[in-house]
């Protein structure tokens, strides 16, 4: 039912648990797991290597009604990739650093909200959105984000993750990349010159940037976001957050889009928090109602 939430009687199906044994919280899959098994349900647990994660998950949708995938939005984003267009149900036991995403969709959070779900069976069709050859969940950019994120990843290999986060944003703000962008489809026909551009999975609400949550999941819509100025500053960001001046741009279409950054042939973007390297230009879509959830009542 797309857009709506099913119910069904699947308490005798037994499920997958999966998550990655080298995530920083992949000790707290233990508090679920416990639960369940006081709770009487039937599931396989697989913790795997970090390499091993699209494999096993690949596995296990083609077996269980049912995947859990523990981990943040990156894991997610991979889960989704694989699980999209299938008759697998996807859920998320949020152990990552943000998990944007299970926040958003209001997912169950807690082991007995989960139990809940499973046991009722709630589940929810969601949009998906692709770009080139990687499905997202959240939003894809350039400019900016991607750097600060390769910067962050690249400290937190020796800090704290949320340590890494203050001295890659101080140091991307001086040195990040402006492009000269073009942007179009049947509805749309944009050039500009820009430091931030970002395409989400639907729209955010109105109060974005400061708060970053969309209102539905299931409107089959790509949410555009242009900033006009060129370079980005400390000032500009706060200004952005706190008055949202008109030099940011916000756009919306259902139609594929096509993104030619000049005088390149590769681009690093960013994907629901992770980068990857991919061809220029960028063909962006939607994908209605290519998930299915699993979300509380």
């Amino acid at each position: 039912m797309h857009g709506g939430i099913e119910m069904q009687n699947n308490k005798s199906k037994k499920f997958a648990v999966i998550a990655n044994k080298k995530a920083r919280n992949a000790q707290k899959i233990n508090n679920y797991t416990e639960r369940f098994a006081q709770a009487h349900l039937e599931f396989d647990l697989f913790l795997v290597e970090p390499q091993l994660l699209r494999d096993t998950i690949d596995s296990c949708h083609q077996k269980y009604p049912l995947v859990l995938v523990a981990g943040g939005d990156g894991t997610v984003r991979t889960a989704a990739q694989i699980c999209a267009h299938s008759p697998c149900t996807l859920g998320i036991l949020p152990l990552g650093t943000l998990n944007h995403f299970a926040k958003e969709l209001n997912l169950p959070i807690t082991p007995d909200e989960m139990i809940e779900a499973i046991n009722a069976h709630h589940t929810k069709q969601i949009d998906l959105a692709k770009v080139n050859e990687f499905i997202f969940v959240n939003n894809s950019s350039i400019g900016f984000y991607p750097r600060f994120a390769q910067k962050r990843d690249e400290l937190s290999k020796s800090y704290n993750k949320w340590l890494s986060y203050i001295p890659s944003f101080f140091q991307v703000l001086k040195h990040h990349p402006k492009y000269q962008v073009s942007l179009t489809n049947n509805q749309l026909n944009m050039t500009f010159k820009t430091s931030f551009l970002m395409i989400s999975n639907n729209l955010y609400s109105h109060k974005f940037p400061l708060t970053i949550e969309r209102e539905r999941f299931d409107a089959a819509e790509l949410g555009i976001y242009v900033y006009k100025k060129g370079k980005l500053s400390l000032t500009t960001i706060i200004n952005l957050l706190f008055r949202r001046p008109q030099d940011l741009q916000i756009e919306k279409t259902s139609l594929p889009l096509e993104i030619k950054v000049q005088q390149q042939t590769k681009i690093r973007i960013a994907l629901d928090g992770d980068t990857e390297e991919t061809n220029n230009p960028l063909c962006y879509s939607i994908l209605p109602g290519a998930l299915k959830v699993l979300v509380k009542k």
